[in-house]
């Protein structure tokens, strides 16, 4: 979200332009930081459906994935995400028997 703050919304460019790597215009910048929060969101959603809860916030939430992928927390419940992710597929387009 951008503030009324120019300044603001110029040090977020600049955030978003050094972790990519390379120069971003402004624009660009804030299209980054919407689909980063997007994903984010994406990732909390899905994991509150099989009981892991994570907090609000960038670098805690990127600090529970880090930690769920590396084995090391919280505990996933293997076989309700399982559960969960069948039950989508399940109900997703795609998976529609075709003529």
């Amino acid at each position: 979200m951008r503030s009324g703050n120019p300044a603001d919304n110029a040090v977020r460019a600049g955030q978003v332009a050094g972790a990519a790597g390379g120069a971003v215009d402004a624009p660009d910048a804030d299209l980054l930081v919407k689909q980063r929060t997007q994903l984010v969101n994406m990732i909390r959603g899905l994991l509150a459906e099989i009981g892991v809860d994570i907090p609000k916030g960038l670098e805690r939430a990127l600090l529970v994935a880090r930690q769920i992928v590396d084995g090391k927390a919280p505990e996933v419940p293997m076989e309700a995400a399982v559960a969960t992710l069948s039950q989508q597929a399940a109900r997703h387009p795609c998976s529609a028997p075709r003529d």
